[in-house]
């Protein structure tokens, strides 16, 4: 009975005491924390290498669309326009070689051949000057007989300015006019006379890409050649160039 007694206030000890802790317990709050590294900003991306493909595709790059690597030497198109322009040297110097139609207003039109050294400078933008020294050949003075006289040969010297007047950076070529006064020296006895003027229009196609040059030239007489008349030719000519 005593024993009985003795479990029963133990055991009512211990609810006591549980629910005295219980009672006594405080609170724990829940807290939520919304704050940020400092060192992290809104919408700040960071960026990795891909991963390495462990399993590369057993198809073909180029069944895939994916470009392989050239095989052999590049091939140049010798038409194609430089990447960058060539640097423009201040002074051009070539060599000319022509044919074309003398006429002395004396007689009929005669086929000749001119020789020429030409040089340009250039003065700035699109302008230069230049210089020609020239042999032609051409038809004589008839006389008055009837008879034509033989062919005179003719040293020339023409100055005078010129412009780039077209340009095309796809093809590479340029197109220049060029205005000289010319004199002239004849090898002739007379009646022809052995000095004159005259004046010289001309055009010049280049091809940067190459050395050559296709011209077109005009020339025209200012003083007489003989007793009322003055010379002019029209010449086709070729040249070749440093520039």
């Amino acid at each position: 009975m005593i024993a009985k007694s003795i479990v029963g206030l133990v055991s009512v000890a211990v609810v006591v005491a549980m629910l005295g802790r219980a009672a006594g317990a405080e609170p724990r709050p829940e807290v939520i924390d919304f704050t940020r590294d400092e060192s992290s900003q809104l919408g700040e991306e960071y960026t990795a290498p891909p991963p390495d493909v462990k399993r590369p595709s057993l198809l073909d790059d180029k069944y895939r669309g994916v470009p392989g690597a050239p095989s052999g030497d590049a091939i140049e198109d010798p038409l194609a326009a430089p990447a960058d322009p060539p640097r423009v040297r201040p002074v051009w110097l070539g060599v000319r070689i022509g044919g074309g139609m003398f006429d002395d207003a004396g007689g009929s039109a005669r086929a000749g051949v001119a020789l020429g050294a030409a040089a340009r400078y250039r003065l700035g933008g699109a302008a230069f000057a230049a210089i020609r020294a020239d042999w032609s050949q051409r038809g004589g003075e008839r006389m008055a007989a009837g008879d034509a006289a033989p062919p005179i040969d003719v040293l020339g010297l023409g100055a005078g300015v010129g412009a780039t007047v077209a340009r095309s950076r796809a093809t590479g070529l340029a197109l220049a006019l060029i205005g000289q006064l010319r004199g002239e020296l004849r090898l002739a006895d007379a009646p022809v006379r052995r000095a004159g003027l005259g004046v010289a229009i001309g055009a010049e196609l280049a091809l940067a890409a190459t050395p050559f040059t296709l011209g077109a030239r005009y020339e025209q007489g200012v003083t007489v050649l003989a007793d009322g008349a003055r010379d002019h030719a029209m010449l086709v000519e070729v040249g070749v160039d440093l520039r």
